[in-house]
């Protein structure tokens, strides 16, 4: 379940809480002059900082707009959240994401830190 999501100004940032996996995704920019990419933790806003673990990272292509990349924001949390639902673990769900965003040809890089 998709937990919260929020926009900001420097950002996005999604909590989703499934039965087999908790994470953060959190699209924003990495240094001053970056483009916006996405990060995918595990762990929740509870645990303590050595406790989340960097899981994946959306580098999105050079082409896409501000808001289109806040609005992939949408759509990664959409996919994670229904793979999760459906028993997937995260590193999975994680590579069904980029297999898609790889295929719309949305993504410069996609890790998964399997």
């Amino acid at each position: 379940m998709i937990v919260s999501n929020r926009s900001t100004r420097l950002g996005k940032c999604s909590r989703i809480q499934t039965s087999d996996f908790q994470c953060v995704v959190s699209t924003a920019k990495e240094g001053l002059h970056e483009k916006p990419s996405t990060m995918i933790a595990e762990g929740g806003p509870l645990d303590l900082p050595h406790q989340i673990r960097p899981c994946g990272k959306l580098v999105y292509s050079d082409a896409l707009s501000l808001e289109e990349r806040y609005s992939i924001h949408d759509v990664v949390t959409q996919m994670l959240d229904v793979a999760g639902q459906k028993g997937a673990v995260l590193y999975d769900a994680i590579q069904t994401v980029i297999t898609d965003m790889n295929e719309r040809g949305v993504l410069k890089q996609g890790i998964n830190l399997r």
